[in-house]
């Protein structure tokens, strides 16, 4: 390396540091104008007028300066990961074919380029009415568009509109063109409509989250062709779930879960096996569900048509806040002409389905014993569980620690809602194996005890030796016992009892209220 030093006149000095700091600082200035100029961003696209090839992260954002359209017999492609802005009233349309599919990890976003953005704030994607290829969309947000989308047919899935007007306008004016099929799509905030179906064209709906919408679906068609909404969850609305008039086909509405609408919209189709609940539905069934007649296979009141009007029970918090619990009444409700669901059970309500693949054999010996379900039961009936499972003839009495009981050949039962933490004394006359499934709960989920007699249940899969189970309310416990007998006592230091098994129930006995939490399992 060389280091050369030059000797200049202080004068010749101070005039070449005014020269490089002048350059310096009209470089400098010229930077911060290009960057920080309002509106102007780094690797922007502005976009009007006719498009086609391919846009992808690279030339991320898209700007729409004005209207753009795919021309008839031309393409564009849109690749995951592409943001697409309208910086005013515009749109982009399709008369060839528009590629939108995103992926699970990159989904595609259309938005406003708006500072403080608004619905309405630009017209959407429009696919004509003239296409001819039936578009497929899919892994895209839809943002502050009039339409987030407005087709005359086509596949729409794992998409989602976020305040928009309304989020999916279907129109066409051939009846007999396919359908728009939509699902396992979320609508959130949509001022007019989340999904509006108008004139000739045909919808089917399904797995898809309807939150804070104005009106969910909206039916404005004419003649006779058929409409499904099918295993939807509809929270939220303003005004009305779903809303259709008289002249509108044949809307099948099946295994929904519709919560919280402020009231029944003029509806007309086939309506069934759908839980309802709205706003001022506080002492009586909502309108839109019929006379009570009898009850479920739930055990719950329902009509002629097995719509109920129960809280669904949903698990709360995001990204699944309308995911209903296992135990929940939803579970196993739906209409049994329909397809059963992947896990084989018979279809949950609602848009989030419950997978219940876990296999567990309830054996309940002949003579007494005490027994605990490891598994959620839904909607918490232990009668309606058990029924369809064994010879209802074989059990004599079923009873919990309070002596409340269930007498199957006496035609009595006032035994209360399951209540998981709990076990049973039952009497069979000859052993009988229930065969359950569903979903075990968690060997760790705790279970309240209060400073007295009770039967609990038992969850974990593997058998832990009392002092183990019980380390954690040892100090309160007094006595634990199983069906047999034999018992831990630590306070005196003495344990006869087998390791604990799931599918028992064990009477325990405490000085104080406590909580008993088990070990987990290693695969929890």
């Amino acid at each position: 390396m060389f280091l050369f030093v030059f000797s200049l006149p202080s004068s010749s000095v101070a005039m070449l540091n005014r020269g490089v700091r002048t350059f310096l600082f009209a470089l400098v200035g010229f930077f911060f104008s290009v960057i920080f100029l309002p509106g102007v961003m780094i690797a922007q696209t502005e976009i009007e007028g006719e498009v086609t090839g391919e846009w992808n992260p690279e030339g991320s954002p898209y700007i729409l300066i004005g209207n753009a359209g795919v021309p008839e017999g031309e393409q564009l492609i849109i690749h995951p990961g592409t943001e697409i802005r309208s910086d005013g009233n515009f749109r982009l349309s399709a008369r060839g074919q528009l590629v939108i599919q995103g992926t699970p990890e990159d989904s595609i976003l259309f938005t406003s380029n708006a500072e403080d953005p608004q619905d309405d704030d630009w017209l959407g994607v429009v696919f004509s009415v003239l296409i001819e290829e039936e578009p497929e969309i899919s892994f895209a947000n839809f943002e502050y568009a009039r339409n987030g989308i407005e087709l005359p047919f086509g596949i729409i899935h794992d998409c989602k509109f976020f305040n928009c007007e309304t989020g999916i306008l279907g129109i066409a004016t051939d009846r007999n063109l396919p359908e728009i099929v939509i699902n396992n799509s979320i609508f959130d905030g949509s001022t007019e409509c989340g999904i509006l179906i108008f004139n000739q064209a045909r919808a089917s709906i399904s797995y898809s989250l309807f939150k804070n919408n104005s009106i969910g679906i909206s039916f404005f068609v004419f003649g006779d062709q058929p409409h499904w909404v099918i295993n939807n969850t509809i929270v939220n609305s303003e005004f009305a779930a779903i809303a259709a008039g008289m002249d509108n086909g044949m809307i099948n509405v099946y295994n929904n879960i519709i919560y919280r609408s402020l009231q029944d919209a003029g509806f007309f189709g086939d309506f069934r096996n759908n839980c309802v609940i709205h706003i001022d539905d506080e002492d009586e069934e909502p309108m839109i569900v019929g006379e009570i007649v009898g009850v479920n296979d739930n055990g719950f009141s329902c009509d002629e048509n097995g719509n109920f009007s129960e809280e669904p029970g949903f698990v709360g918090g995001e990204p699944f806040s309308y995911q209903i619990c296992p135990d929940s009444p939803c579970i196993d409700s739906g209409f049994e002409d329909l397809e059963d669901d992947e896990d084989g059970t018979r279809r949950e309500l609602g848009a989030f389905p419950v997978t219940q693949t876990d296999e567990f054999e309830l054996v309940m010996p002949e003579g007494w014993s005490m027994v605990s379900f490891p598994l959620w039961i839904p909607a918490n009936r232990i009668d309606y569980h058990i029924e369809p499972n064994i010879d209802m003839e074989n059990l004599i009495l079923m009873k919990d620690d309070s002596g409340r009981f269930w007498a199957p050949g006496f035609n009595f039962i006032n035994i209360p809602p399951h209540n998981h933490h709990k076990g049973y004394l039952v009497n069979m006359e000859v052993e009988e194996v229930l065969d359950d499934l569903g979903i075990f709960i968690p060997a760790n989920e705790p279970i309240p005890l209060e400073d007295n007699w009770q039967i609990v249940a038992y969850y974990p899969e593997r058998e832990h030796e009392a002092p183990e189970a019980f380390e954690n309310i040892t100090n309160n416990l007094i006595i634990a016992k199983n069906d047999e007998g034999r018992f831990y006592a630590p306070g005196f230091n003495f344990n006869n009892l087998p390791g604990l098994h799931r599918g028992k129930g064990y009477l325990v006995k405490m000085e104080h209220d406590d909580i008993l939490i088990y070990p987990k399992d290693n695969d929890e």
